[in-house]
């Protein structure tokens, strides 16, 4: 299975609840998927007053089965997306999966 699958796969298997109720300015994992390789985090808020403020990333983590994950590559973003919260848990999966084809380039949802 390529990546891009896996990538899908682990944003579509991320509860509803798990995307909203976002805490201002505290970094936090919000889902993890050892078997596909990747991590959901909130990054904390934006600074910049033009975006929206949630910071919002997806990372490969070690021992998945992805590329990245594979490679050893923990520090790389392969999906970034800035939303507000409450945002509808599409519009974020959408986001994440646009900003993943487009190698990680942030996308405003």
């Amino acid at each position: 299975m390529n990546d891009k699958k896996k990538f899908e796969q682990f944003v579509n298997s991320i509860k509803k609840e798990k995307l909203s109720g976002f805490v201002d300015g505290e970094k936090s994992e919000i889902a993890v998927d050892y078997k596909r390789g990747f991590r959901l985090d909130h990054q904390g808020l934006n600074n910049d007053p033009s975006t929206k403020p949630h910071r919002i990333y997806v990372q490969p983590i070690k021992g998945g089965s992805s590329i990245a994950s594979r490679q050893g590559i923990s520090s790389n973003v392969v999906a970034s997306i800035h939303c507000d919260d409450p945002e509808d848990d599409q519009k974020i999966r959408d986001g994440l999966i646009e900003s993943f084809k487009q190698k990680s380039k942030t996308v405003v949802v």
